[in-house]
């Protein structure tokens, strides 16, 4: 139970964050999951996140952005934390609260050890809440050795009610199983992310943690030295992004003077004048389309016609 410290007996209602009264019925988020529980005011400095998304260095700052758009007079429901202080549920919330200097939140306080907090985390934080695979198997490797010690615990357990005494009859642990259940995932992604961890890039582990890349394609960049995984992820973000400008391709607005011939001239003194600015790429699409950013279109429109063209 939290400390008097960390809930004064008196406190004025515009210094703490959400409310006292949780419906014990609907809603979501910590008042759902501990209908029955009384909230109570926390010091907002002593609150923190998991150490796990320390350990894999991850923050989520999309939620945070959606947090901090919301009118924090609307956030009605408590925090919800262990006993000791770990943000089970709220940590965006936790911190638009400490960036708005508020002295207390309210929480409701769960009994929970570090390893059932972040096994509580990953059951109530889905893929759809910013974890995406990656981070979630990830998180759930941290907790290996935890697994694998209830796992034997489970198999001496369960060989004494058998009556069997040799630890040798029992059937070996599955870590990679128990992994993947925590995390939610299938077992192959677990030997995908250790591979990953072990040989791919930083660049490319951070591009995982933002969902910019999938793990299988990652797994099969394992392959390269880590330069090649740099170049070949680079190639697959500027085809992205040439795709993402080709659907945005304005098909009007281009000055009837500026023909092809014109516009293919153009192009060859703008690559003299700034070499390496035109960029040529085979495409699986048929014929020949040319994407043009604004900045050299309008430089284009600004020059005068080259000789033979009125």
């Amino acid at each position: 139970m939290a400390n008097a410290l960390n809930r004064p007996h008196q406190f004025s209602q515009t210094t703490v964050y959400g409310l006292a009264e949780v419906s014990a019925t609907g809603g979501s988020g910590p008042a759902s999951v501990a209908p029955h529980a009384q909230p109570v005011p926390w010091l907002t400095e002593l609150l923190r996140p998991h150490p796990a998304f320390d350990q894999i260095e991850w923050r989520d700052v999309e939620n945070l952005t959606r947090v901090a758009q919301r009118d924090s007079q609307l956030i009605r429901q408590p925090l919800c934390v262990t006993k000791h202080g770990i943000i089970l549920l709220g940590v965006a919330e936790w911190e638009l609260a400490a960036f708005e200097g508020k002295q207390h939140v309210y929480c409701i306080e769960r009994d929970f050890d570090n390893n059932q907090a972040l096994q509580f985390i990953l059951e109530h934080s889905g893929p759809q809440k910013a974890l995406n695979d990656f981070v979630r198997i990830r998180l759930a490797l941290t907790l290996e050795d935890y697994l694998h010690a209830k796992g034997r615990e489970n198999m001496s357990a369960g060989g004494e009610q058998k009556g069997l005494t040799n630890s040798t009859n029992l059937t070996p642990i599955d870590v990679r199983r128990l992994i993947a259940n925590v995390a939610g995932t299938g077992t192959g992604n677990v030997d995908k992310v250790r591979t990953i961890l072990q040989k791919a890039h930083p660049n490319i582990t951070r591009a995982l943690q933002t969902s910019h890349l999938r793990i299988h394609r990652a797994w099969t960049w394992c392959k390269l030295s880590k330069t090649d995984q740099l170049k070949a992820f680079h190639e697959l973000e500027e085809g992205l992004s040439m795709r993402k400008g080709a659907r945005k391709t304005n098909k009007t607005g281009i000055h009837p003077s500026l023909t092809t011939s014109r516009i293919l001239q153009s192009l060859a003194r703008f690559e003299t004048s700034h070499p390496g600015h035109v960029l040529v790429r085979r495409s699986e699409c048929p014929g020949t389309v040319i994407s043009v950013g604004n900045d050299v279109m309008n430089e284009i429109e600004s020059q005068e016609p080259p000789d033979g063209f009125d």
